[in-house]
C-alpha cells in the first residue's frame, strides 16, 4: 500500500456518457487458484480482474505505474455506484493519455508553494451544538442532491463547504472530516467493495456525531456510523498517521481517522507525515472539482 495516496492524487476519477474512467492505484494479487486480482480504484472503491483476463491485467498495471487514467468496462454492463454492492469486475480496459485532472494538477501545483508549518490533521475548532435537535437541524440542511456515482469525499467537501456558509452564535459552522480505512483483512474476508470512505463530523455538547447523509438519517455517533459498513461490527481503531494504516493491513478491519475540513483527499492525509505539508485553508480549485463531481459539471461554487 505505500504510495498509494500518492498515486490516487494523480488518478481523479472522471465520468463520461461512454465509459466510466478512472485511475489504478494498486493492485492485490490473487491468494489462490479461484480468486481475482483486486484493483484500488482512484474513487475509493475495489475492483476485481479475473485470473484468466490476462490482457485486463497486463493494462491495469501498466496503468498503475504509468499513472495515467483507464476506461473501464464491467461484466453487468453498468456502472459503477457508490452503495452498498457487491464489487464490479472490469472485463475490459483502455488507456488514456490523460495524466491528471486539470483541478488536481492545480492542486499538486500549489503544493509546492505553501508554507510547511508544524503541520495537525485538526481543525482549530469543530463546531459544537447543545442538543441532537439542533444537531438534526443541521443536518436537514445538507443538500440530498448529490450524484449517485459522485465520490464520498466530493459529498463530504460540498456538504463542509455550505455548512461553514451557515453560523451559529455568530460563529460559522466548522466541520471536522472523519476517514475510515477499510484493511486488505476486511477487503478480502468480505469481498468489500472500497478501501475508504469519509464524512463530515461536528460534536453535541462534546461528543461525535457523523454528518453522512448518504448513509445516515440522522447524525450519529462513531459507531453507528462504521457499523455501517464493517459487517463484522468490530470497533476501528483511532490513528494519527496515515502510515499507521498502510503498515497494519492485517490487525483489524478497519481503521479511523479524523481530521480538518480542509483535507479534501487521502493523499493530503499522507503529505502530513511525508511532508509535514499540512492544510488550513479552503482551495478554490477543489471545491470546483468536488461540486462537478458531486453536483453537476456545470454547477458553480456558492
Amino acid at each position: 500500500m505505500k504510495g498509494l495516496i500518492t498515486a490516487a492524487a494523480l488518478c481523479l476519477l472522471a465520468n463520461t456518457a461512454s465509459a466510466y474512467t478512472l485511475g489504478i492505484v494498486d493492485i492485490d494479487e490473487p491468494t489462490s487458484s479461484t480468486d481475482s486480482y483486486v484493483a484500488y480504484g482512484s474513487d475509493g472503491r475495489m475492483y476485481e480482474i479475473s485470473q484468466d483476463n490476462l490482457e485486463v491485467i497486463e493494462l491495469a498495471k501498466e496503468a498503475m505505474t504509468s499513472r495515467y487514467e483507464v476506461e473501464v468496462e464491467f461484466s453487468d454492463s453498468s456502472e459503477a455506484e457508490d452503495i452498498l454492492e457487491l464489487r464490479n469486475t472490469i472485463t475490459k480496459i483502455s488507456l488514456t493519455t490523460n495524466e491528471v485532472d486539470e483541478a488536481v494538477q492545480e492542486a499538486i501545483d500549489a503544493l509546492s508553494k505553501e508554507v510547511h508549518f508544524n503541520a495537525s490533521l485538526q481543525n482549530t475548532y469543530v463546531t459544537d451544538v447543545s442538543s441532537q435537535a439542533q444537531a438534526n437541524q443541521l443536518f436537514l440542511t445538507q443538500r440530498r442532491d448529490t450524484k449517485t456515482k459522485s465520490q464520498c469525499f466530493n459529498r463530504a467537501h460540498v456538504w463542509s463547504w455550505e455548512l461553514n456558509k451557515k453560523s451559529i452564535g455568530g460563529r460559522s459552522i466548522q466541520t471536522g472530516k472523519i476517514w475510515i480505512y477499510f484493511t486488505k483483512k476486511y477487503i478480502r474476508e468480505y469481498k468489500y467493495k472500497w478501501w475508504f470512505h469519509i464524512s463530515p463530523y461536528i460534536t453535541v455538547n462534546g461528543e461525535l456525531r457523523v454528518m453522512d447523509r448518504s448513509y445516515l438519517n440522522q447524525p450519529a455517533p462513531e459507531k453507528v456510523w462504521t457499523d455501517k459498513f464493517i459487517s463484522s461490527k468490530q470497533t476501528c481503531p483511532e490513528i494519527y498517521k496515515y502510515s499507521d494504516y498502510a503498515n497494519n493491513q492485517y490487525s483489524s478491519h478497519c481503521y479511523i481517522m479524523k481530521s480538518s475540513v480542509f483535507y479534501w483527499q487521502p493523499w493530503q492525509l499522507e503529505n502530513v507525515e511525508n511532508r509535514n505539508q499540512g492544510r488550513n485553508d479552503w482551495s478554490a480549485s477543489e471545491l470546483k472539482s468536488a461540486y462537478r463531481n458531486a453536483i453537476g459539471w456545470f454547477s458553480r461554487v456558492p
